[in-house]
């Protein structure tokens, strides 16, 4: 190989490199949340909601369900507002059912941890990776 064709894959290489950085800085800050965090250092994002039962009810299962929901809605909110090459995820998945998709699925597929407390209260934390083939990272790099 000449040295001119050498200088030339060189700068491609570097090029490359460059623009997968930027692209991925893009996305890859680690943001604490109003209910949880972004970090993409060790790579998750979490979230928490509490959860009540019904009005004089003692159900700690319905209040459960209501923190996972509380919890999901957040978690999506925060996925959906990430800065992505080309603008926000939002307006990236307009008019892409099947993304739309995938992305509920990471989030209905996200680590549940609970708390309970004595007034039937439960507090739940959510957990996703952002790495890995079913992380979050995978589906940035789709969009």
């Amino acid at each position: 190989m000449t040295a001119k064709w050498r200088t030339a894959a060189l700068a491609v290489a570097i090029f490359l490199v460059s623009a997968s950085a930027a692209a991925a800085a893009v996305y890859q800050k680690n943001q604490t949340l109003p209910y949880g965090e972004l970090n993409w250092d060790r790579g998750y994002v979490k979230v928490s909601a509490v959860g009540l039962p019904p009005f004089g009810a003692v159900g700690v299962e319905t209040a459960r369900a209501n923190a996972v929901s509380a919890a999901q809605k957040r978690l999506l909110s925060v996925l959906l507002d990430l800065d992505v090459k080309g603008g926000k995820v939002r307006d990236r998945l307009a008019g892409h059912d099947e993304l739309k998709t995938k992305l509920r699925g990471l989030v209905f597929a996200a680590s549940v941890k609970g708390k309970n407390y004595a007034d039937g209260s439960v507090e739940v934390t959510l957990t996703m990776p952002l790495n890995g083939p079913n992380g979050l990272q995978a589906f940035l790099d789709t969009l």
